[in-house]
């Protein structure tokens, strides 16, 4: 399968060999460290994902009255039409974008 990679330690340690800011990026990213996933965010960037999708492990996908799984995204233009993009700090919130009853939540 071409869409699912694993990368072990060794291949890690390698791409943290890699000269420039590559390297040094992975370098920066502490093993056995939630930011470690980033590794694994700029790989699928590099590898021109149009989507990531980040989940904490006690999450789930909801299932409407059928049982059957919602999409993720049920609607693209709510993807396209993101206004709550902060360019200065490169962080979005996604959370109004799941009915956060707090404009400015972020948790």
């Amino acid at each position: 399968n071409d869409s699912v990679f694993y990368f072990d330690v060794a291949e890690q340690e390698a791409w943290g060999r890699l000269p420039g800011e590559m390297g040094v990026f992975v370098r920066s990213l502490p093993f056995n460290h939630f930011a470690r996933k980033n590794f694994g965010f700029l790989y699928a960037i590099l590898r021109g994902a149009k989507f990531i999708y980040d989940f904490d492990d006690d999450n789930y996908v909801k299932k409407d009255a059928d049982g059957k799984l919602l999409n993720l995204i049920p609607n693209e233009k709510e993807v396209e039409n993101v206004r709550h993009l902060n360019v200065e700090t490169f962080a979005f919130n996604h959370h109004s974008l799941m009915g956060a009853t707090i404009e400015t939540s972020w948790a």
